[in-house]
């Protein structure tokens, strides 16, 4: 599942510091340090790595429903961070 947000810079910092927290018991990779994309604006990425065949997740789902609305997810996404 990529997961992917942007925003300022300290936005980026709360954001990612909650998908670690709330995603601690899955395999997390990332997210990656948060790339500059303009004035004031970032861009950052991470996966959550899961067995083939473990989605869907209902577990899982509802934590990706918490997360704030600036967090994209795509389940098996066409580009891995």
């Amino acid at each position: 599942i990529g997961l992917s947000c942007s925003g300022s810079e300290k936005s980026i910092a709360r954001i990612t510091a909650l998908i670690r927290e709330q995603l601690a018991p899955y395999e997390l990779v990332g997210p990656l340090p948060a790339r500059y994309i303009g004035i004031n604006r970032y861009h950052a990425h991470a996966v959550v790595r899961i067995l083939q065949g473990g989605w869907p997740n209902s577990a899982l789902s509802e934590i990706l429903k918490t997360l704030p609305p600036e967090v994209a997810a795509s389940i098996d996404p066409d580009e891995i961070v």
